[in-house]
C-alpha cells in the first residue's frame, strides 16, 4: 500500500486537481523572518545587504544593476537569498494578472475566481544552482487536515485543531495501482476500514476523493469502545461531495441518498445519517437536491428529528457539508453547507433520552447506510468525525481549506527578461509547488529540483477561489540559490 499526496495541477490562471508530487522539503529555512532587509536579496547564512534590484512583468522587463531593494548579496558559504515582502519591497515590481495588492498580501482581484502573479525576474549576477523556494500563505490552502489528533502549524487564519477527532478519512491511500484506494483512519482511532465494491479513486480538492458508485461504499467498523459510539456527546460530521444523482431517485433504487450514516438492525434503533434528500418540508422553491438527514435513538418515547437545508448540492460541484450537535436533553442539530449554516429556520431541536450507541460490529458507512442500503453514487474526500460541537468559525475554516487554491511554478532563465523559459512545477509544466505535507510549516522551503543552472528566474504564483468573496493570500516568497 503507498499514500498518494497529490501535487495540484496548475494552468497559467488557475490550480486544477490531480498530478502525484514529485519534490522533497529540506529543512527550516529562517530567510522569511531572517537578517535580509524586506523585499531585498538577504545573505543565506548569516550576511545580508541590498544589491542589484530588477524588476520583469509576466514576460519581460531585464533586472537593473546598481542599489536599491530587490537585489543580491553574498552570504556565508557564497548562497545567494532573493526575497519579495510587501509592495516596495518586491511585489510592486511583478506583475498582477487578475490578482491585486490588498493591504499587506497578494489576493484574487475584486470578483474574481482565479488569477496569478508573475514576480520580476532575480538575478544572481553569474550562472547559478536555484536550490529552494519558501512562501508564506495566510492560510492552509487544500492540504489535508493533520491527523492523529493533532493541528495545524501555525497559519495568520484557518489552523485546524483535530482534538476529539475518531474518524479521518483522507482517501489518498492507493494499493494495487493509483486508480484504487485503500483508504485508513488517520485520527489514531485505529479503525478497521473496509472497501466494499470498487472503491475507484478520482481527483478531489485534497488529492484522491473516492469515486462512489451505487454498487459500493466505504465504511468504518464500531465496536464497544469506538468514538463513533456517541452515546449523549455532542459531534460534528464533516465531508467533502460532488454528485449529480437526484435524490431521491425517480427510479429504483429510490429514496433518500445517505453520504454519511451508521444504523442499527431490528426497531427501534440508532439510525443517523447525512446526505442528500428532497421533501416539500426543505426550504426553497422545489425542496429538491438539499443536504439532509435524520437522527434517531433506540428509544420509542424519542421523536426522530429530520433535517434539511437550503442549498442544493447535487449539482456537479464540490461542496462542503456538514452537521453539528449539540446537547442531548435537550439538544440542537446545526446543518453546514459550503461553511455556512444552512438550515432554513434556524437549528433544529430535540430532546432525546437514550445515547447514540451501537451494537458491536456496526457500519459507520461513506456513500451508503450500513450494509450498503440507501446507497449514494458521486465522489467524497476528506471525511472527518468529531466527538465534539465545532464553532461555526471552525466550519467556515475547514470549508474555505478546500475552496481556496494557492500554488506556485518557477522557471531559470538565461535571457534577462526570461522569455526563453517555461515555468514548471515538480512535475512539469502541468503542476504547481503547494503547501500540502502534513506537519509542514507554512514558511518551510521547498526544494527545487530538475532545474538547469541559470542566471536568472522568475516565479508566477497562481491563486484560485470557489467561495464567494473570499481569496488566498500570499504574503511573503523566497528564494535560494548558489553560484556555480
Amino acid at each position: 500500500m503507498r499514500r498518494e499526496r497529490p501535487w495540484q495541477v496548475a494552468s497559467a490562471a488557475a490550480l486544477c486537481f490531480g498530478l502525484a508530487h514529485a519534490c522533497s522539503f529540506s529543512g527550516d529555512l529562517d530567510g522569511l523572518s531572517g537578517p535580509g532587509a524586506a523585499g531585498t536579496a538577504g545573505a543565506a547564512g548569516a550576511g545580508a545587504g541590498a544589491g542589484a534590484g530588477g524588476a520583469a512583468g509576466a514576460g519581460g522587463g531585464a533586472p537593473s544593476g546598481g542599489g536599491g531593494s530587490g537585489g543580491t548579496a553574498a552570504g556565508a558559504g557564497g548562497g545567494l537569498a532573493f526575497s519579495d515582502r510587501g509592495l516596495e519591497g518586491g511585489f510592486g515590481a511583478g506583475t498582477f494578472d487578475g490578482s491585486a495588492w490588498d493591504g499587506d498580501h497578494v489576493a484574487l482581484g475584486a470578483g474574481r475566481g482565479a488569477g496569478r502573479f508573475v514576480s520580476r525576474v532575480f538575478d544572481a549576477g553569474g550562472p547559478a544552482a536555484w536550490s529552494s523556494i519558501a512562501w508564506e500563505p495566510g492560510a492552509p490552502y487544500r492540504k489535508p487536515l493533520p491527523g492523529s489528533g493533532g493541528e495545524d502549524a501555525p497559519y495568520r487564519q484557518g489552523r485546524a485543531s483535530m482534538a476529539a477527532n475518531v474518524l479521518l478519512l483522507h482517501f489518498d491511500e492507493t494499493s494495487g495501482g493509483a486508480t484504487k484506494l485503500a483508504p485508513v483512519d488517520a485520527s489514531g482511532e485505529g479503525h478497521e476500514v473496509v472497501v466494499a465494491g470498487a472503491g475507484a479513486a478520482a481527483p478531489g480538492p485534497f488529492g484522491l476523493s473516492l469515486d462512489d458508485e451505487l454498487g459500493g461504499y466505504v465504511f468504518a467498523r464500531i465496536d464497544a469502545a469506538s468514538g463513533l459510539n456517541f452515546g449523549t456527546s455532542d459531534f460534528t460530521w464533516a465531508l467533502w461531495v460532488k454528485t449529480t444523482q437526484p435524490c431521491p431517485s425517480e427510479s429504483a433504487p429510490s429514496g433518500n441518498r445517505v453520504h454519511l450514516g451508521a444504523e442499527d438492525e431490528g426497531f427501534p434503533r440508532t439510525h443517523l445519517w447525512l446526505g442528500c434528500t428532497s421533501s416539500a418540508g426543505c426550504p426553497g422553491a422545489d425542496g429538491t437536491g438539499r443536504a439532509g438527514g435524520t437522527f434517531c435513538t433506540s428509544s420509542e418515547g424519542d421523536a426522530c428529528v429530520n433535517y434539511c437545508g437550503r442549498t442544493v448540492i447535487n449539482d456537479g460541484a464540490w461542496h462542503h457539508v456538514a452537521v453539528v450537535k449539540r446537547g442531548h436533553f435537550p439538544g440542537a442539530l446545526r446543518l453546514f453547507v459550503d461553511g455556512a449554516p444552512d438550515l432554513g429556520a434556524g437549528d433544529r431541536v430535540f430532546t432525546f433520552s437514550a445515547p447514540l450507541d451501537f451494537e458491536p460490529g456496526v457500519e459507520f458507512a461513506v456513500g451508503g447506510f450500513s450494509r450498503g442500503t440507501f446507497p449514494a453514487a458521486g465522489a467524497f474526500d476528506e471525511v472527518a468525525v468529531f466527538r465534539r460541537a465545532l464553532g461555526d468559525d471552525e466550519l467556515g475554516a475547514l470549508y474555505r481549506r478546500g475552496a481556496l487554491g494557492l500554488g506556485l511554478r518557477v522557471r531559470v532563465c538565461a535571457r534577462p527578461d526570461c522569455s526563453d523559459a517555461e515555468f514548471v512545477g515538480p512535475a512539469g509544466p502541468a503542476s504547481a509547488y503547494v503547501d500540502a505535507a502534513e506537519g509542514r510549516a507554512p514558511t518551510s522551503p521547498t526544494e527545487l529540483r530538475g532545474l538547469p543552472p541559470g542566471r536568472y528566474f522568475q516565479y508566477e504564483a497562481s491563486l484560485e477561489s470557489t467561495a464567494p468573496g473570499a481569496s488566498p493570500e500570499l504574503y511573503a516568497v523566497e528564494i535560494v540559490a548558489s553560484p556555480l
